[in-house]
């Protein structure tokens, strides 16, 4: 096992996890981590560790994904493009001059 500190994003990359999920389970680990470069002692990394090993990863967003049938989708509707270009808005009384 390893002796250093380690941080969550080396941990994470290590693991072949997402940063986010690391800190997630960190989090529910009860550790103190602020973000993919707070780092986590032996003993945390060690439980972390654990918890990825037994299968304890984090929640998968819980609203499945239905494949999209292409022949379902209605191509007559018309689709409002934007223009990319910013508008200029014009004032609507001209600038008067401050007198002196």
């Amino acid at each position: 096992m390893q002796k250093e500190k380690v941080r969550v994003y080396a941990l994470a990359k290590e693991l072949n996890l997402e940063s986010k999920d690391l800190l997630d389970l960190c989090r529910e680990a009860g550790f103190e981590v602020k973000n993919q470069l707070s780092s986590l002692d032996p003993e945390q990394r060690d439980v972390i560790v654990a918890m990825v090993k037994r299968g304890k990863k984090p929640a998968a967003p819980s609203v499945p994904q239905a494949p999209v049938n292409p022949a379902a989708i209605d191509l007559s509707k018309r689709v409002r493009v934007l223009d990319a270009r910013p508008r200029r808005v014009e004032p609507a009384e001209p600038a008067r001059p401050v007198p002196p």
